[in-house]
């Protein structure tokens, strides 16, 4: 279950989205890393955590973002994050009792984030960069 080669698929034109997108993109690439050189639990558990909370971060980034610009659907976007956002506090909950592990954050955020740049992020972006263009 590697991370998925995102690095043009995450890619959304917008300077910032894509640098918070690279943060998270290098969250999961540790993750992975560590995962498939079996590091000790503690510190794959430790990275799980870092990358579901990386990820909630920038959802709250992202959604002072839109808020600030005055995006005209964001809240679908924001919608969108809370549904993932209740799933990750539940895994990170799970993993923190022992009943999930680090494949399951990977599986988890990889899917979600993998969709959610694809379709709500790109379009931020392109509403973002309308914003600049009339300011």
């Amino acid at each position: 279950m590697p991370v998925q080669p995102w690095f043009t698929a995450c890619r959304t034109g917008d300077p910032d989205l894509d640098a918070h997108h690279d943060a998270l993109i290098a969250c999961l690439g540790t993750l992975y890393r560590l995962v498939v050189d079996k590091a000790p639990a503690a510190e794959i558990d430790a990275a799980a955590v870092a990358a579901i909370e990386a990820t909630i971060d920038h959802f709250a980034a992202e959604e002072k973002d839109m808020v600030r610009a005055g995006i005209a659907d964001s809240a679908a976007h924001a919608s969108a994050h809370q549904a993932i956002r209740s799933r990750l506090m539940a895994l990170r909950t799970a993993l923190a009792a022992g009943s999930a592990n680090a494949g399951d954050a990977l599986e988890a955020l990889n899917a979600y984030l993998a969709q959610h740049i694809q379709t709500f992020d790109k379009d931020l972006a392109e509403a973002l960069g309308q914003r600049r263009r009339q300011a």
